[in-house]
Order: C-alpha cells, then sequence, then structure tokens
C-alpha cells in the first residue's frame, strides 16, 4: 500500500463517514435477542431504542450455526452510540496530526507502517483502504 502522506485528511474522513452512518442509524443502545435464549417464540433479531426504527433482524443463512449468535450480539454492541465515540476518537488522533510538520506527519504514517497507529488503522479500514479491508 503506497503512504498515506495526509493521516489528518484520511482520519478526519472516516469520522466524517462514522458519524453520518451513525446518525443516519436506529438510536442505541441496541439489544440482541436470540430465540431460545432470550426469548421464546419469534425470531433472533436486534432491539433499537428508537421506537420509529423497529427492530433489526439479521439473517446469516440457512439452518443455524452459533456463531451467527455471536454476530448478533457483536452488532447490537456496536450501535451508532461507539461510531460517534469511535469519530471523537479519530478527530483526536486527526488532531495530533495537524499539530506535526508535513515531514513529521509523513514519517508517522509511513515509517511507522500507518498500521500501528490504531487511529489510522482503523480509518482505513472503515473505509475500505486497510489490509484489513
Amino acid at each position: 500500500m503506497e503512504p498515506d502522506l495526509m493521516p489528518a485528511e484520511t482520519l478526519r474522513k472516516a469520522a466524517a463517514l462514522m458519524r453520518e452512518k451513525a446518525s443516519e442509524a436506529s438510536d442505541g443502545p441496541w439489544k440482541s435477542w436470540v430465540e431460545g435464549r432470550d426469548h421464546w417464540g419469534g425470531d433472533s433479531m436486534i432491539g433499537t431504542a428508537d421506537d420509529a426504527g423497529g427492530d433489526v433482524y439479521v439473517r446469516v443463512g440457512e439452518g443455524y450455526h452459533p456463531r451467527w449468535e455471536a454476530d448478533q450480539d457483536y452488532i447490537a454492541s456496536m450501535h451508532p452510540l461507539i461510531g460517534l465515540a469511535l469519530a471523537d476518537l479519530l478527530d483526536d488522533s486527526a488532531a495530533y496530526y495537524e499539530g506535526l510538520s508535513a515531514d513529521e506527519a509523513a514519517f508517522v504514517a509511513s515509517a511507522l507502517g500507518g498500521d500501528v497507529d490504531p487511529g489510522l488503522k482503523l480509518a482505513r479500514i472503515f473505509l475500505g483502504e486497510g489490509s484489513d479491508a
């Protein structure tokens, strides 16, 4: 991957997209309800705090796999309030880079590999640009 010479821009771009997606989603917190574990009768779903938003149904495939419960629990735990908090952390990291000279920012972003900086790594993955994307 080509070094990110403008890490603050990458961080701000990811923070803005994260805020946009979080603000468009149903209010949090969300709660995972798994049929047979949390209730009997009905489907497994994620309940949202937003009455207008309704429930979120996660369908992974046919049949059953225990990992699907973990997937649903994880999705519910990453509700919009988490996204907004992560966006704040990305903005804090961008402010750090903005306080550096262009040469210093380029060194931190490229010489350290970018993936060493957790904020920059998160931003790249969220934007679909990271090595883990």
